[in-house]
């Protein structure tokens, strides 16, 4: 499907971030962060993924399934800046540019719970103008479902022991208002009901409505780069997000993050609600070097 970016799409993303109007962040420094611009690209091409679900042959059902894990990658992120400023720059006289491609990815993988399911969002720049497909991607996302389901029950294995710990840091708190999930719904066009109706939640199994996974780690990456913590260390990287519990709307969520190993070029930070944590961010860089 064709994709377009306006003014009014960063706009309702700084609104996500900050719906006080606080925040110090502009319209180009969103363009310029290379972690928030893969979420803001992951809430703007979030409509085709639900487009794929949407469809009679889709072999995920989107009432029963749950998003459990993601994985953002900018592939070529000076091309993907200048082709997002172009765009912003001729709004009145939108042309060819940016497809967002969905599919679903043939592995279907049988766990303990049921099955995962992946669907791979690409946003691919479109040199033709035909709307084929067939440029080349800029962006990747990888949304991971798990469709609940029960086997027939297998011997349990004991884990085993854990035998070291590891200390970590808090960073600091931040809230998720109870309205908030509906800023992230009309940027990403996500209304499902256990984001946006306490009642129908509560019939779903939570304790009432849960944020947006993704809304989540964009209020994280905000927090993080508050704080002064350089994520963007050059031209292509990826963030993987796990999502182990749901985060019940209004909480307050605490950050922690573990030491970076010297040997790889990745960061661990855990999102904590209520002692426990409830999601996992990785940023790798796989940057090159200029």
């Amino acid at each position: 499907m064709p994709f377009h970016i306006t003014s009014s799409d960063i706009d309702n993303y700084l609104h996500c971030l900050s719906p006080s109007s606080s925040s110090s962040n502009t319209k180009q420094n969103i363009l310029s962060s290379g972690r928030h611009l893969q979420l803001l690209l992951s809430a703007l091409t979030e409509p085709s993924m639900l487009l794929l679900l949407s469809k009679e042959n889709c072999p995920i059902d989107p009432i029963g399934s749950v998003n459990v894990r993601n994985k953002f990658t900018l592939i070529d992120l000076p091309r993907c800046q200048q082709t997002l400023q172009n765009t912003l720059d001729n709004e009145s006289k939108p042309g060819p540019g940016l497809i967002a491609m969905a599919k679903l990815d043939q592995n279907v993988r049988k766990v303990k719970r049921g099955w995962k399911f992946t669907i791979i969002v690409e946003l691919l720049l479109d040199q033709t103008g035909t709307d084929t497909g067939n440029g080349s991607a800029i962006y990747k996302q990888e949304f991971t479902m798990l469709e609940f389901h029960k086997h027939p029950q297998q011997p349990s294995i004991p884990p085993p022991n854990a035998t070291t710990s590891i200390n970590i840091g808090s960073i600091g708190m931040f809230d998720i208002g109870e309205e908030e999930p509906w800023n992230w719904a009309r940027i990403s066009k996500d209304y499902n009901p256990i984001h946006t109706s306490s009642t129908a939640a509560k019939l779903l199994g939570f304790k009432s409505t849960i944020a947006h996974g993704n809304h989540i780690v964009s209020k994280a990456i905000q927090q993080l780069s508050d704080h002064k913590i350089q994520m963007d260390k050059g031209m292509k990287g990826w963030i993987k997000v796990e999502f182990k519990r749901p985060i019940i709307v209004p909480s307050t969520l605490e950050i922690k993050m573990y030491p970076q190993e010297t040997e790889k070029e990745e960061q661990l930070v855990e999102i904590w609600m209520n002692g426990k944590v409830a999601t996992t961010i990785t940023f790798g860089n796989e940057w090159q070097s200029s």
